[in-house]
């Protein structure tokens, strides 16, 4: 089973080519590894630092997108435990849960370990 290929190409693909590290988790991650399960939202995993907010906000269209104010994603990505938003797709409802690692032992070991899987014409990169 594969997860639905439009979640992919609006949250994923922006990443790839914005070259910030990620890891896609929780219920898109269980159907590429094959586990079936409904899902129409993305969890993901991002290493972004407060510097990149701006560039991170650019990659999505405002008028496609909801995207928090630069200064939230900022503030969010200078946490070191817990930063968290969602990034939410107008026309679709998709939506993406954006979690911070900060300094946690378990995110840099994930991140160390990702597995890549094609899904369509996209890289994606897992947690292990």
């Amino acid at each position: 089973m594969r997860p639905d290929a439009s979640l992919i190409s609006l949250f994923v693909r922006p990443l790839n080519q914005l070259r910030i590290p990620y890891m896609v988790t929780d219920g898109v991650a269980s159907v590429v590894y094959g586990e079936p399960r409904f899902t129409r939202d993305i969890d993901l995993v991002i290493a972004l630092r407060p510097s990149d907010a701006r560039r991170f906000a650019d990659a999505w269209p405002a008028g496609e997108f909801y995207i928090p104010p630069v200064e939230v994603i900022e503030e969010e990505s200078g946490r070191t435990a817990h930063g968290h938003f969602n990034l939410l797709h107008h026309q679709t409802a998709m939506r993406a849960d954006v979690y911070l690692p900060g300094s946690d032992a378990l995110n840099v070991w994930a991140f160390a370990h990702t597995v890549t899987r094609r899904v369509a014409s996209d890289e994606v990169l897992l947690a292990p």
